[in-house]
Parts: structure tokens; C-alpha cells; sequence
């Protein structure tokens, strides 16, 4: 085709309609969220340090996108993790082909599944090499997947398909104490968070769990009027906020990081020692979930669910019966952290 036919065709076509492949990874790594994708990526280019001629690229939604084709073009990834929005951006502008892909692992795939990001992720999956070309891992960190997840596996994964790991059971972190305190209302969980943030043994770090945004705010406010160092995390803030809350926790900069279950899923806070639900978990999954954010790699941690009543005393004993773990009273008094010998009853009263 001649210089003038090339000349026509461009300007009839959309810039991003021009083939103009770069990138032809051997291995997508798909996260829920920004956050995960991002400490996955950092995990990946620390194993792939020994080898120069390997690179991976981080494309999520939110960052810069003409240092993510810049990645693409000149780094040529071999492996690529990002978000199944972004993933798809680039792959159907032309810079990422999918087909050369060996390997797709799809983290969180209960999370993946959500309404929220359903239609992005079917999208990639429908993009992607058929079964036989490419090898799918389905990945759930607490070894129990949703029936979505299974039947998204079925439908899938090349069969027989098997799943590694623990069926019908959660695993839950062998060093983590389980303790709950009878708080009935919200000034009272309060001042237990003040309570603790002095208390001996000294937290190292404080990941307070809320069920939405809002109580998430309200809760960091208040520890902040209190002069308790304290950001949110939450999939409502910014993408610059919750980095930097990220940063400040692991940096140590505040005491207390407050956050909903979507935001910190899978997140790694090595050196956070406690966990504090100050709203019950929904379910025992969730519970897992947050409990894993503590004694990680071998290490010690503690999990205190806050709230009093008969039906959050029954949550929690179905918690402990699911989970296999036992939750004993707990409370703070003349700065230490007192742990009853005798384990949840179905009455606890706030103290």
C-alpha cells in the first residue's frame, strides 16, 4: 500500500484502532483491586530480579497510561498484573496481545466475581487463549471458594479440572489469639480503641475493620480527635489516598489503619500485630479474611471482634465453630490487655 493510500486509511481510522502490538506476555496475573495488584507486582519484579531479561508490568486503572504503553512498547513484559479494566483497555487498543499467554491466574476470584467487576472480567476471560493453550489457576486465600467461584471454575477451566487445598474448610492462621470484648455501642468500642492503643503488649500496627465507608471515616476522625495517628482504607477514596494510607501504615507513620473488607483483600501488612473488627464480619469467610492480616509468615497476632448482645455472641460462637478456633473474653484494664481464661459465652457483657 502506497504513502497516500496509508495516509488515508489513518485518518479514517481511530488512532486506537491501528494495530500497533507490543507486548506478548507468558503470564497474566488478574487482582481485584489496584492495591493488590500493585504488592503483587512488587513480589513478581523481586523474584524476577535474577533474571534482567525478564520484566512485569503493573496496568490498573487510575495510574498513568502513557507510562503503562511506554512499559509495554520498550520493556516488552514477559509477565503482565493488573485489573481486568485496565487489562482489557490496553488489549483491545492494540498494545497487549493475549494470545502468546502460557498462564492466567485469577487472585481473589470470588472477589473478581463480583457484580462490580463481572463484566470486565468476562470480557478478559473471552479474550483470552482457550484452556488447552494457556493453563487457568483460580486462587481463593482462605482455601474455600464461593458456589460462583465454582461454577465459574466449571465453566472455564479445560476438565477434569481439581481443586488444591482444603474444601469445605478456612484456614486460619496457626499464632493468632482470638479474643472478643462485649462493647455494646459505639462510644464504648471507642474507648476501647483508646484503650489499646496504649495497652501492653504495645501493638505494632492496628488494622480496624468496618463494614462501609462511613463508619470507616467517622471511626479514623474520632481516633484523630483523640490524637491516635489514623488513616482510611476504602474503595471509595482516591487512588493517591489509599496508597499513601498504605504507605503510612507500612512505614509506621500512623497506629491505626481503618478499613472495609474490598479495600485490604489479600493486602500483606507484615508488621501489623493486631486486628480489631469494630463491626462483626458479615460471615466466617470474612472473618478469615480479616483475621489473615495478622500472623503472617509465622508470626504472632491477635483479632478482637468489638459488640455485645445475644446475636453478636451467636455470630461469633458459629464463627468459632466453623473456623474451628476459640474466642475468649478480653479486655483493657490499668493498660494491659487481659484475656479471661474461659471462652466466649453467650452472654458478654461490655467492661
Amino acid at each position: 500500500m502506497g504513502a497516500p493510500k496509508t495516509r488515508t486509511v489513518n485518518k479514517a481510522t481511530p488512532v486506537h484502532m491501528i494495530p500497533k502490538v507490543w507486548a506478548q506476555p507468558r503470564l497474566l496475573v488478574v487482582a481485584p483491586s489496584r492495591e493488590l495488584a500493585a504488592q503483587i507486582h512488587r513480589v513478581v519484579t523481586d523474584l524476577l530480579e535474577p533474571f534482567p531479561e525478564l520484566n512485569c508490568t503493573l496496568l490498573i486503572g487510575g495510574a498513568n497510561h502513557a507510562r503503562q504503553d511506554e512499559s509495554l512498547k520498550y520493556r516488552l513484559p514477559a509477565v503482565v498484573v493488573g485489573t481486568p479494566g485496565r487489562i482489557m483497555d490496553h488489549a483491545t487498543e492494540g498494545r497487549l496481545d493475549l494470545n502468546k499467554l502460557k498462564s492466567v491466574v485469577l487472585d481473589e476470584i470470588d472477589m473478581l466475581l463480583k457484580v462490580s467487576r463481572q463484566d470486565h472480567l468476562r470480557l478478559l476471560v473471552n479474550a483470552l487463549p482457550p484452556p488447552s493453550r494457556a493453563q487457568r489457576v483460580l486462587v481463593s486465600a482462605t482455601g474455600q471458594c464461593c458456589d460462583e467461584a465454582e461454577e465459574f471454575a466449571a465453566e472455564q477451566l479445560r476438565a477434569p479440572w481439581r481443586s488444591i487445598g482444603p474444601r469445605n474448610e478456612v484456614e486460619m492462621p496457626p499464632r493468632v489469639l482470638h479474643l472478643a470484648n462485649g462493647a455494646p455501642d459505639v462510644d464504648k468500642k471507642m474507648r476501647f480503641l483508646r484503650r489499646l492503643s496504649t495497652s501492653n503488649p504495645m501493638p505494632n500496627g492496628v488494622l480496624v475493620f468496618c463494614n462501609n465507608f462511613e463508619r470507616a471515616r467517622k471511626v479514623a476522625e474520632s481516633l484523630r480527635y483523640n490524637d491516635i495517628p489514623a488513616e482510611v482504607l476504602s474503595g471509595n477514596r482516591s487512588k493517591e489516598s489509599r496508597e499513601k494510607a498504605i504507605k503510612n501504615m507500612e512505614s509506621g507513620k500512623i497506629d491505626m489503619l481503618v478499613a472495609t473488607d474490598v479495600a485490604t483483600r489479600g493486602l500483606d501488612f507484615r508488621d501489623v500485630t493486631h486486628v480489631v473488627n469494630f463491626e462483626l464480619p458479615p460471615d466466617a469467610n470474612t472473618y478469615a479474611h480479616r483475621a489473615g492480616r495478622c500472623g503472617r509468615m509465622g508470626r504472632n497476632g491477635i483479632v478482637i471482634s468489638l459488640g455485645g448482645g445475644g446475636a453478636s455472641n451467636h455470630r461469633l460462637q458459629k464463627y468459632m465453630s466453623t473456623l474451628q478456633v476459640d474466642i475468649l473474653e478480653a479486655n483493657v484494664q490499668s493498660g494491659e490487655l487481659c484475656i479471661q481464661t474461659h471462652k466466649l459465652s453467650k452472654r458478654v457483657g461490655a467492661r
